[in-house]
């Protein structure tokens, strides 16, 4: 089955699970034909849960009707695909490298970038890869804080150095809090960033505490190691434990 989203009249979105029927697959040749007649581009929003399943009358539909977009293809200009099971990814990810001929763009999204895709279909977002290190505000001035939510690129990397630009002297802020919403790892170019290192060493000599929230336990075991030889006090909380970790990182005693 499938749920249309709310959005755009020339976005089409849907939601998938469970069994995709023949009656569907009808249903959504007809919607996506009447949106290229009414519309110069259009674009396409695509979420597939665990459990969906495309069956041979629904793939035996598809493939009697699939002549009717042969004269449309390059009407489409964006296609976001969010898939949480491998299986499906790796479909959607060899059909993106299949149509890249065509003069539109698909992109795979992970599941936690969701709210970016739909943003990226909508074309409210130009870049298709959400950027996975983000400043978020702070109402404390001696409070920065930033957020990770995926694979640390190399293009990341300048947001972490503006953050620790502010910390290379006794100035505010002096105390830094991370929210670890997905931490997938770091690209290897990052270790020979010379700059980047520099400039973690230098601040963690003028920070004061260093809060990590929803860290997975392998980085929690990393951050208590390094908690035991860096100046920084540094403390992980839970993910649900946001409100603790800026108590604790506003205490104004610090131990020694």
């Amino acid at each position: 089955m499938y749920k249309k989203l709310d959005s755009p009249p020339n976005v089409l979105a849907y939601s998938f699970s469970g069994k995709l029927t023949a009656q569907d697959v009808d249903a959504i040749y007809d919607e996506c034909l009447t949106a290229l007649r009414e519309h110069d581009r259009v674009n396409v929003f695509a979420e597939a849960f665990g459990d969906f399943e495309f069956g041979g009358e629904a793939i035996w539909r598809d493939l009697t009707r699939v002549h009717e977009m042969f004269g449309h293809f390059r009407q489409f200009d964006r296609i976001a695909f969010v898939a949480k099971p491998s299986w499906i990814q790796r479909i959607a990810r060899l059909e993106e490298s299949i149509l890249a001929f065509f003069d539109f763009n698909m992109h795979v999204f992970d599941p936690s970038q969701r709210e970016y895709a739909m943003a990226w279909a909508r074309g409210e977002v130009e870049d298709r890869d959400a950027p996975s290190v983000r400043e978020l505000p702070s109402d404390d001035p001696d409070i920065a804080i930033f957020e990770i939510d995926g694979k640390i690129r190399k293009r990341d990397m300048q947001v972490s150095k503006e953050i620790l630009t502010r910390f290379l002297d006794d100035r505010q802020p002096r105390k830094l809090m991370a929210i670890v919403k997905d931490f997938s790892g770091f690209e290897v170019a990052l270790l020979a960033d010379r700059e980047l290192i520099r400039m973690k060493l230098e601040a963690a000599k003028h920070l004061d505490r260093y809060a990590f929230v929803g860290a997975p336990k392998w980085l929690e075991g990393y951050i208590d190691a390094m908690d035991a030889i860096m100046k920084p006090e540094m403390k992980t909380f839970d993910a649900d434990e946001r409100d603790e970790a800026v108590a604790w990182l506003k205490e104004e005693e610090l131990v020694a």
